[in-house]
């Protein structure tokens, strides 16, 4: 009976099609890169209301400006250490390694760089983000 059960199995996963796809982060796999003075960006995913990018800082200038998204944002650090400061004098200091996720509500102000700054390789993470639609697009802006 558990032997019928397997190519039942089987023959529901052949005829799925699959577009799954592997990004290789640490090779700065992506659709496309952006590159700035704050660090690259490679967009991983956009579809279905969500966008997902992996950014690399390394050398980076520490953008004065703090960066807000409309939406709840999740980085999820992948190499290196990244310093993450809030406005809020309640908010403390956060740095983050690999492995470790913070979940930024949605129009948290911050930024984040390289930590320490001396740190000859990159600072690597993944974020997670909803996106509006196309029309306000304009408004967020990666790292």
């Amino acid at each position: 009976m558990a032997h019928s059960h397997v190519k039942v199995a089987r023959r529901f996963t052949r005829s799925v099609k699959s577009n799954a796809r592997i990004f290789r982060v640490l090779s700065r796999e992506a659709v496309s890169i952006h590159h700035s003075l704050t660090g690259d960006v490679g967009l991983i995913y956009s579809g279905h209301g969500i966008e997902a990018v992996w950014v690399s800082k390394v050398a980076e200038k520490i953008d004065r400006r703090w960066f807000r998204q409309h939406e709840a944002d999740l980085l999820v650090v992948i190499r290196g250490r990244l310093r993450v400061e809030f406005p809020e004098r309640d908010s403390a200091t956060k740095t983050l390694g690999p492995g470790d996720v913070l979940v930024l509500p949605p129009e948290t102000p911050c930024r984040a760089y390289r930590w320490p700054r001396e740190a000859r390789r990159p600072t690597v993470f993944v974020a997670v983000y909803r996106v509006r639609p196309t029309r306000d697009r304009k408004t967020q802006s990666r790292r």
